[in-house]
């Protein structure tokens, strides 16, 4: 109860409770959950309990054994629906087996978010436990194995553990050094989240990429697509005029682009005033012999250079040859070029 007066919870899972029958109805119903649903004891061990309020949570409950409880949950602000597992393991090897085949089982059968709570009664680590036998390597390649099919992701003991360590026998301390913990915890799984999901992001755009480099320029269905999307995202459905209005009609649009086209290539200067000629002492002069140069006519060293400091492939001339070709067979064009050069400047 002091939990719940702390943390108020919509949803809540206990395991090993112990009883069934009308003392756990009892109980249940002092509790502030009006939903429930129940897995009974295996003989004086286990029992299972999941509780909601439903009035901010719809559960929907899709099985029940004495090992597990499995229902759909949709907080009832939103439209998002996941899995959750309540599980309580037998303490009895060969019934926790029949437990990891009902998982894997259920694994194969949606593709919801899901979430596996509760006691497994089964480690698969040294560090996860204090003194005791060895782990038993049969036993943990059993869970192993379910955890791999089932694509679960131990998010480890660690938390309470450590939690627990530090509280020296003190339950509300315990609880305490766990809600900091499991709060830091969720930090570091929220920022490593964040970091997956940029490298998933990037790795798309790398396939995307890829595909691209591969059909984009052939005649396939994926090019197809492409040039449609490109299309659609560049297609002018509609038009703002100068007044906000969005017009659509043919002959409006083209009498926008007019006016438009008219005012940005219209000058509403209607002369032009006679000044004095400007002049200033410090901009930069030619001199009368560094003008007269300007109409020299070039020697062939001055053609030569000129041509060896044009980018080989720009934009070709008229002639639709570029500058490369001229360089490239100067020896056999190069008398022709410095004629018809030659001849531009005297006239």
């Amino acid at each position: 109860m002091d939990l719940v007066d702390w943390h108020s919870p919509i949803l809540m899972v206990i395991t090993e409770t112990r009883m069934s029958g009308a003392r756990a109805d009892e109980i249940i119903k002092a509790l502030p959950f009006d939903g429930y649903a129940v897995a009974d004891t295996i003989g004086f061990a286990g029992g299972i309990w999941l509780l909601w309020r439903t009035d901010l949570v719809h559960v929907e409950v899709l099985a029940a054994t004495e090992q597990e409880i499995h229902a759909l949950i949709q907080v009832r602000s939103q439209s998002f629906s996941w899995l959750i597992s309540a599980i309580y393991a037998s303490p009895r090897f060969e019934e926790r087996c029949i437990l990891w085949n009902n998982l894997k089982i259920l694994a194969n059968m949606h593709d919801l978010p899901w979430a596996l709570m509760g006691d497994f009664n089964e480690v698969l680590a040294v560090e996860e436990k204090y003194g005791g036998n060895p782990i038993c390597q049969r036993r943990g390649r059993a869970i192993k194995e379910c955890m791999d099919e089932c694509r679960m992701m131990d998010l480890g003991y660690t938390v309470v553990r450590d939690a627990r360590a530090d509280s020296e026998g003190d339950l509300a301390e315990a609880i305490s050094n766990f809600k900091t913990k499991a709060q830091n915890w969720n930090r570091e799984l929220s920022e490593e989240y964040n970091l997956i999901l940029e490298l998933e992001e990037e790795l798309w755009a790398m396939k995307s990429r890829t595909s691209w480099i591969i059909s984009g320029e052939r005649n396939t269905t994926y090019f197809h697509i492409s040039a449609l999307n490109r299309r659609s995202k560049n297609r002018i459905i509609c038009v703002q005029n100068s007044e906000g209005e969005w017009c659509r009609n043919l002959e409006e649009l083209k009498e926008i682009f007019n006016s438009s086209f008219k005012k940005l290539y219209q000058s509403e200067q209607v002369f032009c005033p006679i000044t004095t000629q400007w002049s200033s002492d410090w901009c930069a002069k030619l001199s009368q012999e560094e003008a007269g140069s300007l109409t020299n006519i070039p020697s062939d060293g001055e053609i030569w250079n000129a041509l060896k400091t044009m980018k080989p492939y720009k934009a070709p001339g008229i002639d639709g040859l570029h500058a490369g070709f001229f360089q490239r067979f100067w020896l056999v064009v190069g008398e022709s070029v410095k004629r018809e050069v030659k001849e531009v400047f005297s006239r």
